[in-house]
This record gives C-alpha cells, sequence and structure tokens, in this order.
C-alpha cells in the first residue's frame, strides 16, 4: 500500500510542532500548525500624527529582511491603544491606532513574526516649509510655535499641512528663515532672549543655557531651529 502523507490545501511555512519524530500519531490528533504565505499581513502602529490620514485602499511599501514588498492598507481599528508597543516613539508614548498592512506580492523569502518597516502613502507634499514636531504646539486658540522677533520671544499661529511623526509642512504662519524655538523652557512671551546654535557636544536641560552675564532680568540664551523647505 502506498503512503499518501499529509498535504494542505496551501503553501505555507510550518510555524509550531506538537509532535516529535518517532512519536505515535492517532486520528484527529494536531501534529503541527502551517501558516499561509500567500496572504500574509503585516500590523502596524499609526501615531497620534498620521493615523486620521491613513485610509483604507491606500499603497504601503513594506522593507522585510532586506526584501521590499508592495501592499495595501486592509484594516484599521476604530480602538485607540495606550503606550503601543514598538520603535516608534511618538506612538510608544500616546494613545495610537493599530493598522493591518496585506503584502501584495509575497514569495519564499518571506518571513513570518518578526519585525518589518512600513511605510504608507498617506499624503505627500513637495517643496513646502516644515518644521520638526516638537517646535509645534497646540492651545486652546489652535496651533502655534514659539519665535525669536527682534530678542524677544513671541508666540506666532501657524497653519499645518502634511504631517509625520518627524516633521509637518507649514501652510500659514511663519517664513522660511524665521528663527523658531522648539522649547522657550520656563520663559514667557515678551521675554528678552538670546539665541545660540544647537550643540553637539553639549546638552542642556530644557533647550535652556545660562549666560555668563545677563543683560536684563529676563534675558535667557535659547538654542533655535529654523523654517526650512
Amino acid at each position: 500500500m502506498r503512503r499518501e502523507g499529509i498535504s494542505a490545501e496551501f503553501d505555507g511555512v510550518i510555524s509550531d510542532k506538537q509532535i516529535v519524530e518517532g512519536a505515535t500519531v492517532t486520528q484527529g490528533m494536531q501534529l503541527f500548525t502551517l501558516q499561509s504565505i500567500e496572504d500574509v499581513n503585516v500590523e502596524v502602529t499609526l501615531s497620534k500624527n498620521v493615523y486620521a490620514k491613513v485610509k483604507e485602499g491606500q499603497k504601503a511599501e513594506i522593507t522585510l529582511a532586506g526584501q521590499t514588498y508592495q501592499g495595501t492598507v486592509k484594516q484599521i481599528s476604530r480602538i485607540a491603544i495606550d503606550g503601543a508597543a514598538g520603535t516608534n516613539q511618538a506612538a510608544v508614548a500616546s494613545a495610537s491606532i493599530m493598522a493591518t498592512v496585506h503584502i501584495d506580492n509575497p514569495d519564499d523569502n518571506i518571513f513570518l513574526g518578526v519585525d518589518a518597516k512600513v511605510e504608507i502613502q498617506a499624503a505627500e507634499a513637495k517643496d513646502v516649509l516644515i518644521l520638526p514636531t516638537e517646535a509645534i504646539n497646540i492651545g486652546k486658540d489652535g496651533t502655534f510655535c514659539w519665535i525669536c522677533k527682534d530678542g524677544v520671544l513671541a508666540k506666532r499661529s501657524i497653519t499645518t499641512g502634511v504631517t509625520s511623526d518627524e516633521c509637518a509642512e507649514i501652510i500659514q504662519g511663519i517664513d522660511e528663515g524665521e528663527i523658531v524655538i522648539p522649547d522657550p523652557g520656563n520663559h514667557e512671551e515678551g521675554d528678552a532672549i538670546t539665541v545660540t546654535e544647537p550643540s553637539e557636544t553639549e546638552e542642556s536641560s530644557g533647550s535652556e543655557e545660562e549666560t555668563g552675564e545677563e543683560s536684563s532680568g529676563n534675558d535667557a540664551a535659547l538654542e533655535e531651529t529654523s523654517a526650512t523647505e
């Protein structure tokens, strides 16, 4: 009598086994778990800066074990989770949304259960003014940033556009080259300030440095960033 062995309805990878070589098996006994490599999904954590822009059906690029695959956003959770795991610091620090991205062109090089890099084509902006997200604030009167105007700390209302975890498009409110203060520390609007270039070898608490000599009671040295294209 010819032994047919065991066959599955689809190709896949054995991800778990419940038997060892030489063991006795019986009908209906679970032998192993087979996961399909033809229907592969990646779970993605979306931070508060981007989840509103991600829609089902949008295209994505997935990098996995040095290979690049094309994908499609398949499903977006409607329930936020706190302190999501992952390397995305913005996602870890606040409530996030989970999304499922389907890999459209899987192959035999696919690894299951490992981390992948996913870039979702949610929105695009070219040749625009941008600021790092840490320089952008939200208050009761809307979105704003701190700037240095004629040596004085000032609040400037801004309108943002396409936003990522690292930077945001500035549609209105500031011009290229204006001096923006990411963190004013304990200083208030109207304080006289002295702007210094960011130091790579020296860090200060709250982006504030004491000067050797103060010209007035409210003077301080603050690190700057610039609005750039």
